[in-house]
């Protein structure tokens, strides 16, 4: 018996239009999921939080996930970040997430702060010291993972080494220098609200300018005191005023080791591959992980005022042993089983 042409097209066509529907109802299915970074996929800490929450996500029931980065770190005024934030909420718009995972301060400042309060999309935050200034503590649809600066993981280096610092029965001081970037600012407010006893806190300076971060590395010296320089934010220090170029972080990092006045500690996870002595940061990778087990709870159904901001527990350990470190300091013990088993343990001094 023949087919005809007229039958064979005809259920061509209903076998397209089958799998056409099959497709938009797959599609309408899935649950659409935004990452969205406030800085370029190149950062480290960007990296480590998506290693963390792909570990997760990998289980995730039929996702739709896009990884967004912001790359506000090409913002060189609020113009910029203005306009960068018009720009990825038009993106929100049109691709209609259910879910939001917000990383970063500008993140929350220029995008999802904008949905808080609103039926969808629901948003999961992370990445930030503070909650409160985004409007987010009263909001149904917001949940999240607060960052916390591992401060006794910091005593407890600033106590080992308290009679080395303490010299001719000085006060020891903390002084925290950065760049101008939006999340070092709020960093510098967190910083400020801690209890640094019996350390005495002498500030956070933002400069904008590699000139403007020697001059106030050589104004330390000025203060004649004993002291620990805290590292921040760096990575958008330009080298000259009102110009696009920054500094190379390991040219920084190097100077700041051969001219600083005190021993130094990183309090981002990058510092140690970018050669700073020794690091304590909040874990990116549990952030991550955390972040994608929110994610993974709203896709089975539970509403984000069922799921209380949780804060990240563990700390990272970076270790880098120089040849010529004016300023060694002693850490414990358990310190060093840290960063070896993170690999961010490297004794340079043993090095052929």
């Amino acid at each position: 018996m023949k087919i005809s042409k007229v039958c064979i097209l005809f259920l061509q066509t209903a076998v397209i239009v089958c799998m056409a529907g099959f497709i938009l109802f797959y599609n309408l299915t899935r649950s659409r999921v935004i990452i969205l970074h406030s800085y370029s996929s190149k950062i480290p800490e960007v990296t480590f939080f998506n290693e963390g929450f792909s570990t997760i996500a990998n289980e995730f029931k039929n996702p739709y996930l896009v990884y967004t980065y912001m790359n506000m770190g090409l913002a060189t005024s609020e113009e910029d970040r203005m306009r960068l934030g018009v720009k990825i909420r038009t993106f929100i718009k049109d691709f209609n997430p259910d879910i939001i995972v917000a990383v970063g301060e500008e993140a929350q400042e220029y995008a999802a702060r904008y949905y808080s309060g609103s039926t969808t999309p629901q948003i999961v935050f992370s990445g930030i010291h503070h909650s409160s200034i985004y409007g987010y503590d009263h909001s149904s649809n917001v949940t999240g993972i607060l960052e916390e600066l591992p401060l006794q993981a910091i005593k407890d280096v600033l106590k080992k080494n308290y009679k080395m610092l303490l010299k001719e029965k000085k006060d020891v001081s903390l002084y925290f220098l950065g760049d101008k970037t939006f999340r070092v600012t709020m960093e510098k407010d967190y910083a400020a609200q801690q209890n640094w006893a019996p350390f005495v806190w002498k500030g956070f300076k933002q400069v904008e300018t590699f000139d403007d971060w020697r001059k106030a590395i050589v104004q330390l010296y000025q203060n004649q005191d004993n002291g620990i320089l805290f590292i921040s934010g760096y990575y958008q220090l330009k080298i000259k005023k009102g110009g696009k170029e920054v500094v190379s972080p390991k040219e920084l990092i190097q100077w700041t080791i051969d001219h600083s006045p005190y021993p130094i500690i990183g309090l981002y996870e990058h510092h140690f591959q970018d050669g700073i002595p020794v690091s304590l940061s909040s874990s990116a990778r549990e952030s991550g992980e955390k972040a994608a087990l929110y994610v993974q709870a709203l896709i089975e159904g539970k509403k984000p005022s069922s799921l209380p901001p949780l804060k990240t527990e563990e700390f990272m350990v970076g270790i880098r042993k120089i040849k010529e470190n004016r300023f060694p300091l002693t850490l414990p013990k358990s310190f060093e089983v840290i960063a070896q088993t993170n690999k961010r343990y490297e004794d340079e001094k043993t090095k052929l």
